[in-house]
């Protein structure tokens, strides 16, 4: 399983919504979330030997009608984090909540907490 498809599993399955490859359909029911990788590279060592890790950030972006309902599925993801059962996995090593930003955005008449995320995968 791919990275980014057990990241998006485990997101459904803690947070209880729908969770999105960088775009949503045209039917989203909201709140939503979106994922999207936003960087990556391979992890080495001082001496440059491949470690067989990855280290990735992802954006998880959640959208709601209402502050509320957006804070309240973000704050959740917050929670879940140190009981993530993804950790178990084969592919994740660690993953963490670097920063979030609350948004409005204005044409779509939409809040949005943009939250990024490290994770540090198996590459091997």
């Amino acid at each position: 399983m791919s990275l980014k498809t057990e990241l998006r599993d485990w997101l459904e399955g803690a947070l209880g919504v729908n969770v999105y490859p960088v775009v949503f359909p045209d039917d989203v029911l909201l709140p939503a979330v979106r994922l999207q990788q936003v960087d990556g590279s391979p992890e080495t060592t001082h001496d440059d030997t491949d470690t067989q890790t990855e280290k990735a950030a992802f954006q998880v972006s959640v959208f709601a009608r209402s502050m509320a309902d957006a804070d309240a599925i973000a704050t959740l993801l917050k929670n879940s984090l140190p009981y993530a059962g993804l950790l178990d996995s084969s592919v994740v090593a660690r993953l963490s909540w670097t920063r979030s930003h609350d948004l409005y955005e204005d044409a779509a008449r939409l809040h949005h907490i943009a939250i990024e995320m490290d994770v540090l995968a198996n590459a091997g």
